[in-house]
């Protein structure tokens, strides 16, 4: 971001597209690091987006779940049973690579700023901002108990 804004707004119009996660909104049990490094991104993408605007620069922070990747085979843990559900999840994902590329691509051409190609994320998120912070958790704990 930093190397292209200044091209960017020479050229009086850009649009940024930053990939974080949906672990970045809904804070994952059991990934704390990864949760928040995708959440500095969520961070770096809504400021940069009220510092450009008036530059006509657009930006959309992209938050997916689990697809297809091997996400799994890069992780840095000490858990082996990280690294095993992080594959499970990975392989059951819903949708495909490609499926998040063309998701992300409509959500440019209609200047979407949170991008959340699964319907499930959007649920979830709704209901962490809707609920009070205490409900919200205890969901998210009783849920997190399957996974110890």
């Amino acid at each position: 971001c930093r190397v292209f804004t200044p091209l960017f707004k020479a050229q009086g119009s850009g649009y940024f597209v930053n990939i974080a996660s949906s672990a970045g909104l809904l804070n994952v049990p059991f990934m704390s690091s990864y949760n928040v490094s995708k959440a500095g991104v969520v961070a770096l993408s809504e400021t940069i987006q009220t510092e450009l605007a008036d530059d006509n620069i657009g930006v959309s922070v992209v938050c997916p779940s689990f697809f297809k990747t091997n996400l799994a085979e890069g992780m840095r843990t000490d858990n082996p049973k990280l690294r095993t559900l992080t594959g499970k999840l990975l392989e059951r994902g819903e949708l495909s690579a490609d499926d998040v590329a063309d998701f992300i691509f409509k959500a440019v051409a209609a200047r979407t700023f949170y991008v959340l190609p699964h319907e499930t994320d959007k649920r979830i998120w709704f209901a962490k901002r809707a609920l009070p912070r205490r409900l919200f958790a205890a969901a998210v704990i009783k849920r997190a108990r399957k996974f110890r």
